[in-house]
């Protein structure tokens, strides 16, 4: 089961309703959201769900291998199609990086059929981002991420400062996770490794 907030996209006749005055006083506050979040959790949890990460929930054994590869930076994935995503090795010795194809459909057709890898690369990590990538990407799982050396030496003041908030707090075998007001405030609690 995914649990999404909406997200409403500017310019969308959804996002023009919400600024209208008339419909505005409809739409739930930020802390409503996160209620209806929490509701949400006790009531899957009633029916042997658990949260493996921010937002997917499965019984035991039946969490989703294919968004595990999307947090996990020791797993490759090659994605296909106009807007597909990757990150892999393009040769056997390369460092790993992350691409996404053209994203308009045409466009993606066109560039192939002129003989052009439709590709576009993200830029290249240095070894502290990529360390932050690791965290940040980590810390979207409910069993956290593992708290390596590199990643100690890279982050560490970060990590007790928000282990002193309130916002992650220290689990089994070494590793670090997300509290429940840190789930709350994700984005933010990850930027700090960005």
């Amino acid at each position: 089961v995914s649990l999404y907030a909406l997200s409403v996209e500017p310019g969308t006749p959804l996002a023009r309703r919400r600024r209208d005055r008339a419909t505005a006083a409809r739409w739930p506050a930020d802390d409503e959201v996160m209620d209806w979040y929490w509701y949400a959790e006790r009531l899957l949890r009633a029916h042997d769900y658990t949260r493996y990460e921010i937002a997917n929930f499965a019984r035991p054994g039946k969490a989703s291998r294919h968004n595990g590869a999307y947090w996990d930076v020791r797993r490759e994935y090659v994605g296909f199609g106009a807007a597909a995503h990757s990150y892999c090795r393009l040769a056997p010795h390369a460092p790993r990086r992350r691409f996404h194809n053209v994203r308009g459909v045409d466009a993606y057709i066109a560039a192939l059929a002129r003989g052009r890898v439709p590709r576009v690369f993200a830029p290249q990590l240095d070894a502290r981002a990529a360390l932050g990538e690791e965290v940040l990407l980590g810390l979207r799982r409910a069993r956290g991420v593992a708290l390596r050396p590199a990643l100690r030496a890279a982050y560490g003041a970060v990590i007790r400062r928000q282990v002193a908030d309130g916002l992650l707090y220290y689990c089994k075998r070494g590793r670090i996770a997300l509290t429940r007001r840190g789930v709350e405030i994700a984005n933010d609690v990850m930027a700090a490794y960005v």
